[in-house]
Order: structure tokens, then C-alpha cells, then sequence
């Protein structure tokens, strides 16, 4: 999948998953790809019916199938590592 924010572009592994109620992207590809946003902290549940609180940024990024086929742009929050 491609990432795309204006002529700056990434190639990403990405895993899609319809049942998440959020998408997250790696915070140094969105710094690669120029995306600004405004910080805030964000409380998600994680395994073992408990919860992680982190600070966030949310932004607007570009999806692109390798074929060019789709196009999609989604609000995405950052994270340090999204695995």
C-alpha cells in the first residue's frame, strides 16, 4: 500500500482490519510524509480488558493500492510503532 500526503509518498505493509474503530500510522511516516496535526492524548482497550492512554495526532492521509487502483484518504492517529 502507498501513503500519500501531496507529491510525498511512503510504501507501507499495512493490516486492515474492519472491526477497529481507528486507524494508526507509524509517527516517523507521518513525519516523512509532512503531516501536521494537533497533539492530544487518546485512551484505547488493549488486550485483557485493559486500557493504554498515549498522546496522538490526528491527520488526514491518502491510501493508494500498489496498482494505483484505489484511492482512498482516511483520518489516521499517530503512534510510535502501530505493532
Amino acid at each position: 500500500m502507498i501513503l500519500k500526503n501531496g507529491n510525498r509518498k511512503v510504501q507501507v505493509k499495512a493490516l486492515l482490519n474492519e472491526a477497529s474503530t481507528k486507524t494508526y500510522i507509524n509517527a516517523d511516516v507521518a513525519s516523512e510524509l509532512g503531516l501536521e496535526g494537533i497533539p492530544r492524548k487518546v485512551t484505547v482497550n488493549v488486550l485483557n480488558c485493559q486500557t493504554e492512554t498515549f498522546e496522538t495526532m490526528p491527520v488526514d492521509v491518502e491510501l493508494e493500492g500498489l496498482d494505483g487502483s484505489m484511492k482512498r484518504t482516511v483520518r489516521a492517529f499517530t503512534t510510535e510503532k502501530v505493532t
